[in-house]
């Protein structure tokens, strides 16, 4: 079993609890009689807190076995409970047994497709689709939050294990 995290949003994370700690610092620092700057200064440091969890409690990644693929997106917004299309779709996507695949291409979805394959939209629009045999929807995995080395190694993986 391999796991492929997404490197790109631990690095964004780690920027943004950065900054948010530092904001925190320098109002308890500079304003620590004020307490409505106090308050601020905690607001930001749970949130640096908030981005510490999403690292190491909720992940972005892909898990590589020999017949299967799982992918761990954790979109925040992107369940409702009045739109079960949503839920429905992302675990559709979610888990990908590699014999039944039939073709894999890198692809750019349009928002139109977007709602209709995935359910919700990322801020990127970069996708690998897997064809499925004897399946008329084809699986969708999001790959803008993965660098390129990542995504040449996954593609790699997938050729290697789908011929």
């Amino acid at each position: 079993m391999k796991r492929i995290y997404s490197f790109k949003i631990i690095i964004l994370c780690l920027c943004i609890m950065i900054i948010c700690l530092l904001t925190a610092l320098h109002f308890f620092i500079n304003y620590n009689t004020n307490g409505f700057m106090i308050f601020i200064a905690y607001f930001f440091l749970t949130f640096a807190i908030a981005m510490l969890l999403k690292i190491f409690g909720l992940p972005d990644y892909i898990e590589l076995t020999k017949d299967k693929i799982k992918v761990f997106n954790n979109p925040l917004f992107a369940t409702n409970k009045f739109y079960d299309k949503k839920a429905n779709l992302i675990l559709w996507n979610n888990e990908i047994n590699l014999k039944e695949v039939e073709k894999i291409e890198l692809v750019k979805l349009t928002k139109k497709e977007k709602k209709k394959y995935i359910g919700f939209n990322h801020l990127f629009s970069r996708y690998i689709r897997i064809y499925i045999k004897n399946s008329n929807p084809n699986k969708h995995i999001y790959i803008s939050i993965y660098t390129k080395k990542q995504i040449m190694n996954l593609l790699k993986f997938l050729n290697k294990q789908c011929n």
